[in-house]
């Protein structure tokens, strides 16, 4: 499956989660766990005993899972901690002698929005009170577990994957994703001083770059939590994916302009007309954030030695 067939893929994975409330998210769930771990087995509930508070587990490491998706997250987070905690108990009680529960997650469809604190808290007391790995499992988890099954597992769940030659129109890129991530971002501007970056400053130094792509990244940076927050709701593939988009722009734009005067302005430039879908002022803005994290992150210039 190459590049393009897995961002398709990973599309209408995202948009059969958006779209799966209740018993149809519990059962994609089970489907991918199933096809990712041999271990994993699904309880199905018997009657007036229901699942006893267990919705599928790895008996041989330990780890239990208990689902909860409701059409709307955030109207339900109190009811989803009451929940939580009877589950756990449930799950203690009536699971523990058959197989120590090491690991506990409660799998949530957050529609890729994140958890909420009363959630958190309450998972970590229960862990502290434990000593049981308690955390969350959320919409960007279970798209990881999705992205490293096999081709044919891949589309046995999203059951078709149209060709991308088709779809030409349409851009299902993470690039184009994030862009239009950081284009609704609101800014929340502050009086307080973003604290100096010696090496951000040393890499500027080291690469010859002029005034103007300093100064861009230099503002692009003031803004790298809004990527942060993007990756926080995402899965590991969209982050490991953009970073190997501008690794490979800078390799193909370091090759293009080697042993040119002004090297590294060339390749600045080079790296925002091609990671630009449009040639306008708000998504510039976004890809100079963009350029900025990565730039960071040492996946475009040389770091200095």
């Amino acid at each position: 499956m190459n590049r393009d067939e897995k961002h398709i893929a990973r599309v209408l994975f995202q948009l059969k989660l958006h779209q799966s409330d209740g018993q149809a998210y519990e059962d994609i769930f089970t489907k991918v766990m199933q096809m990712s771990n041999p271990h994993f087995r699904p309880i199905k509930p018997q009657g007036r005993i229901g699942d006893k508070k267990n919705d599928g587990y790895d008996k041989q490491n330990g780890i239990y899972y208990q689902c909860y998706a409701p059409e709307n997250l955030a109207r339900s987070v109190s009811y989803a901690v009451s929940k939580l905690k009877e589950d756990f108990n449930g799950l203690m009680q009536n699971w523990n002698e058959a197989g120590e529960v090491k690991q506990f997650y409660y799998v949530l469809n957050d529609k890729y929005k994140g958890t909420y604190p009363e959630i958190e808290l309450e998972l970590d007391g229960l862990q502290k009170s434990t000593g049981i790995i308690c955390n969350p499992f959320l919409c960007k988890d279970l798209e990881d577990v999705f992205m490293q099954l096999s081709e044919q597992d891949i589309l046995n769940v999203i059951s078709f994957l149209p060709s991308s030659e088709n779809i030409k129109d349409l851009d299902y890129s993470v690039l184009n994703q994030v862009i239009t991530h950081l284009l609704k971002y609101e800014v929340e501007f502050s009086i307080e001083t973003k604290p100096d970056n010696p090496d951000f400053e040393r890499k500027i130094t080291f690469n010859n770059l002029s005034t103007i792509p300093s100064n861009l990244l230099r503002t692009g940076s003031y803004q790298e939590h809004a990527i942060s927050e993007y990756f926080g709701l995402s899965s590991s593939f969209a982050k490991e994916d953009l970073r190997q988009v501008y690794s490979e722009l800078y390799k193909e734009a370091s090759s293009k302009f080697e042993g040119e005067e002004n090297k590294s302005d060339r390749i600045f430039f080079e790296i925002l007309d091609k990671s630009s879908p449009q040639k306008v002022k708000p998504i510039r803005d976004a890809v100079f954030v963009l350029m900025a994290y990565y730039f960071t992150y040492c996946d475009i210039f040389e770091v200095p030695n």
